[in-house]
């Protein structure tokens, strides 16, 4: 749960900070990116989730 707390903080800021910046839409085509990424590799996936 703490870890969703905290995703939900970043993902609140990121908005915030793209809006302010007029940048929303080249926001959500990195995000659209990077889990497009997230979708095809394990190896990357299983890194980001190693607490080590």
């Amino acid at each position: 749960m703490t870890g969703n707390r905290a995703a939900l903080r970043y993902a609140t800021a990121l908005l915030s900070l793209s809006q302010d910046k007029g940048q929303v839409n080249a926001v959500l085509g990195d995000m659209q990116r990077v889990v497009e990424t997230l979708s095809v590799s394990a190896d990357l996936r299983s890194a980001l989730r190693s607490p080590v």
